[in-house]
C-alpha cells in the first residue's frame, strides 16, 4: 500500500441494534463469511470484500446501506460489493430466510435466494435461483468500486430458451 489506505472495516456494536460496519476499499478474508440469527448491521462507506470461500446469510440478518433497509438507499453514499471465490459448491452465496441486504453480489458460481430474502442492487452470477417470496431492487450503482470485479469487453449472448417463441 505504500503507506496508503487500501482497505478498513471496523465494528461498531453495542447496546443498541443494529450495530455499525464502517468499510473502505478492498478487503480479502480468506474463507467463508457468515451472517446469522438475526444479525443486523448498517454498512458505511464504500468497500468490495472479497471471501475465497462461500458468503452465507441465514435467518433475519440485515447488512444495509440505509438504517430502514429500503428505497432511501443511495449507493453514491453507502456502498458495499460482496464477491464470493467460492468454486467448488454451486452456491457461492447463499441467502435465506428473511434477510435483506443492500449492495452488489458477485458469484464465481451461483446466487441462491429463498424465504423472502431482499436484495437492493445488481448481480452477477453464474445463475441466480429466485425461490419463495424473494424480492429484487435492481438498483443502478453508477460508476464501479475500486477492487470490484468488472470486465472492459462488451460480450452479449442470447439464447433461444427451449420451448420459447423464435422467429
Amino acid at each position: 500500500g505504500q503507506g496508503n489506505l487500501i482497505g478498513q472495516i471496523s465494528w461498531t456494536g453495542g447496546a443498541v441494534v443494529p450495530g455499525t460496519l464502517t468499510i473502505a476499499g478492498t478487503i480479502f478474508i480468506d474463507g467463508n463469511i457468515v451472517f446469522q440469527n438475526s444479525a443486523k448491521a448498517i454498512y458505511q462507506g464504500k468497500a468490495t470484500l472479497y471471501a475465497s470461500g462461500k458468503i452465507m446469510f441465514d435467518n433475519s440478518n440485515d447488512l444495509c446501506g440505509d438504517p430502514e433497509c429500503d428505497d432511501d438507499w443511495d449507493p453514491l453514499d453507502n456502498l458495499l460489493a460482496l464477491v464470493s471465490g467460492e468454486a467448488q459448491a454451486a452456491d457461492g452465496i447463499d441467502m435465506v430466510n428473511s434477510t435483506r441486504f443492500q449492495g452488489a453480489l458477485y458469484a464465481v458460481n451461483d446466487i441462491r435466494q429463498r424465504n423472502s430474502a431482499v436484495v437492493w442492487g445488481p448481480q452477477i452470477a453464474r445463475q441466480i435461483y429466485l425461490m419463495n417470496s424473494v424480492e429484487n431492487h435492481y438498483v443502478p450503482l453508477g460508476t464501479l468500486l475500486k477492487g470490484m470485479p468488472a470486465s472492459y469487453t462488451e460480450t452479449v449472448v442470447i439464447q433461444p430458451l427451449e420451448g420459447g417463441y423464435s422467429s
